[in-house]
C-alpha cells in the first residue's frame, strides 16, 4: 500500500484503515477500523549543483605568478659594466642598456672633458637592476690668465706655459720673436705683447689658448757696467726693461 504524499505538507497524519470485500459497502466495517499514523517528513535539500572548474583561482595563481615574475627579474642583481674612461655619453647608454639609471657629477681634472673618471658601484661588481650606478665625469680644470701685457713675447710664451695655456699670435701681430739683441746695446727693438684674449685675470680651461696681439718696440738696456745709472743717470730714467 502506498501514499501520495508529494503535495503534503511536513507532518503527522492520522489515516483510518478499513479492510472490505469489494461487494460489500466500507461503513459495514466500520468498527474494524484501524487508525494509522502517516508520517511526512521535511523534504530533504536538494543536491547541490556541482561546480564548474574553478577558473578564478586558476587565473589568479597564474597572474600572481607573472607579477612574481617580473618583479624578480626587476630586482635581480646585474653586474655592472665597466665604463670608467668612456664619453659620458656612452658610458650612460651602456648602463641603462643593462638595466641601471645614472647620475653624474663633475670634477676638475686634466682628463678630457666628459671623460669618466670613476663610477659606483664599481666595475664587474654586482648591483640590483633599477638601481642608481653614479658617475663622476672630468671638466676642465680652470687657471687663471696672467698679467703679460707689455712684456716680451718670450716672457710672455713662458709665463702662459707655467699657467698651462698655450699663447697664439693674433693675425695682427707685428712679430712673433723679438729680433736678435745687439751685444751691449742701451736700447734695442723687441716685440712686445700689446693685447692678449681672454684678458689677465680671466679663468680660462688649462691647455686653451691666449691670443696675444704684439708690436716691435724700442727699449732695453744692457748694463756693461753696473754703475751706468750713477754715470747716466738720465738713460736711466727714459728707458723700460721689458
Amino acid at each position: 500500500m502506498a501514499f501520495d504524499t508529494t503535495k503534503a505538507p511536513p507532518g503527522s497524519y492520522p489515516v483510518k484503515l478499513i479492510a472490505y470485500s469489494a461487494d460489500d459497502a466500507p461503513e459495514d466495517y466500520a468498527d474494524q477500523a484501524h487508525v494509522v499514523t502517516l508520517v511526512v517528513p521535511q523534504p530533504t535539500s536538494p543536491e547541490k549543483a556541482k561546480r564548474g572548474f574553478p577558473w578564478v583561482w586558476v587565473m589568479g595563481v597564474v597572474l600572481l605568478a607573472v607579477i612574481g615574475g617580473v618583479v624578480w627579474f626587476l630586482l635581480k642583481d646585474v653586474n655592472v659594466p665597466a665604463v670608467e674612461g668612456k664619453p659620458v655619453g656612452e658610458a650612460t647608454q651602456l648602463l641603462k642598456d643593462s638595466g641601471f639609471t645614472v647620475s653624474t657629477s663633475e670634477k676638475e681634472d686634466p682628463a678630457p672633458e666628459g671623460q669618466v673618471l670613476h663610477q659606483d658601484p664599481g666595475a664587474n661588481t654586482t648591483a640590483g637592476r633599477g638601481s642608481t650606478v653614479k658617475l663622476e665625469v672630468a671638466k676642465p680644470v680652470k687657471v687663471t690668465v696672467p698679467s703679460v701685457l707689455n712684456t716680451s713675447v718670450e716672457n710672455a710664451k713662458t709665463q702662459l706655459a707655467a699657467a698651462k695655456l698655450e699663447l697664439v699670435f693674433a693675425a695682427n701681430s707685428a712679430c712673433t720673436v723679438s729680433p736678435p739683441r745687439p751685444s751691449n746695446a742701451l736700447i734695442y727693438d723687441y716685440c712686445a705683447v700689446s693685447g692678449v684674449e681672454p684678458a689677465p685675470g680671466a679663468q680660462a680651461n688649462a691647455g686653451s689658448r691666449v691670443a696675444v696681439v704684439t708690436e716691435i718696440r724700442k727699449t732695453g738696456v744692457v748694463f756693461p757696467d753696473v754703475n751706468i745709472c750713477k754715470k747716466f743717470p738720465g738713460i736711466c730714467e727714459k728707458v723700460i726693461s721689458p
